[in-house]
């Protein structure tokens, strides 16, 4: 390798790192971009809630705070019971009595 192409690649990586606190918040805000979170129905997929009905199988579910339309796959459920939403179908969520761990 010649000393020009050894100049040339010392030349290029010092203007590269001095002109990257100049990019740094566009490199964060691409990070959070690509890192972003589901939002809406499709995101309580997963998530714990209790119920605040009977699900008989149907009643109401608080998940995250919210209050949610569901229907028990594991049939009847008491109030107060935790669930895990299962599927997210139009209004209604789709839950399952949460297992409790060692026990």
């Amino acid at each position: 390798m010649s000393w020009g192409a050894i100049v040339g690649i010392v030349v290029f990586a010092l203007v590269a790192i001095s002109l990257l606190p100049y990019f740094r918040e566009s490199l964060q805000t691409l990070g959070a971009v690509l890192r972003r979170p589901q939002a809406g129905r499709g995101a309580l997929r997963g998530k714990t809630g209790v119920a605040r009905t009977a699900l008989e199988p149907e009643g109401t579910i608080s998940v995250e705070g919210e209050l949610w339309q569901a229907v028990s796959r594991s049939g009847h459920l008491e109030a107060g019971t935790q669930v895990r939403v299962e599927k997210v179908g139009g209004p209604k969520l789709y839950v399952t009595e949460k297992e409790t761990g060692g026990q």
